[in-house]
C-alpha cells in the first residue's frame, strides 16, 4: 500500500478527515493524519509556536510514516494538505523534497509578496495582527461558542 499523509486545517483533528481516509483506503492507499494544530494551543511552549517548528514536526511525522510503510514503491509519500495544513505541507516539501512524491494542496492561506512583507514588518515592530490583518479581524468576529440544544 502506498502511503498518503493528510495534514489538516488549523483546529481540525485527524478524525475530521475520516471520509477522506476511507476513500483513500478503499483505493488501496495507506492514509494517515498528521495534526499540526496542537502546536498553536496556549499550553505549548511559546518557542514552539513557529512555522519552522511545525514544518519540522510534519517532516518527522512523514518520515515515521514512510518507515512504517516501507516507503511504498517510490520511497516517497503522497500528501494532502488542507488550509493551514497545506501551507505547512508546502514548507515541509520545500525543506525535504526527497520525502514527497505528490502534493495536493486544498485552500491554502498563501499570500503575495506585499502582504508577506507587511506581516513580517508588523511582527518585527511588535504590531499585533488583530489590529490590521483582515484575516485575523474576520476570525476574531467569528462565533466562539453556540448555545446547547
Amino acid at each position: 500500500m502506498h502511503p498518503v499523509a493528510v495534514v489538516g486545517a488549523n483546529g481540525f483533528p485527524g478524525g475530521a478527515y475520516a471520509a477522506v481516509h476511507a476513500a483513500l483506503r478503499a483505493r488501496g492507499l495507506a492514509s494517515r493524519s498528521h495534526d499540526c494544530f496542537l502546536l498553536m494551543l496556549p499550553s505549548i511552549d511559546a518557542g514552539r509556536r513557529d512555522w519552522r517548528a511545525m514544518r519540522d514536526d510534519i517532516i518527522c511525522s512523514v518520515e515515521a510514516q514512510l518507515e512504517g510503510e516501507k516507503g511504498g514503491p517510490t520511497g516517497r509519500i503522497h500528501a494532502i494538505g488542507h488550509s493551514f495544513g497545506g501551507a505547512i505541507l508546502c514548507c515541509a516539501a520545500a525543506r525535504r523534497p526527497d520525502l514527497f512524491g505528490t502534493l495536493v494542496i486544498v485552500d491554502p492561506p498563501m499570500f503575495r509578496r506585499l502582504p508577506r512583507v507587511a506581516a513580517f514588518l508588523a511582527s518585527v515592530l511588535g504590531i499585533d495582527a488583530r489590529y490590521w490583518h483582515p484575516f485575523v479581524r474576520g476570525a476574531m468576529r467569528r462565533t466562539r461558542a453556540w448555545p446547547s440544544r
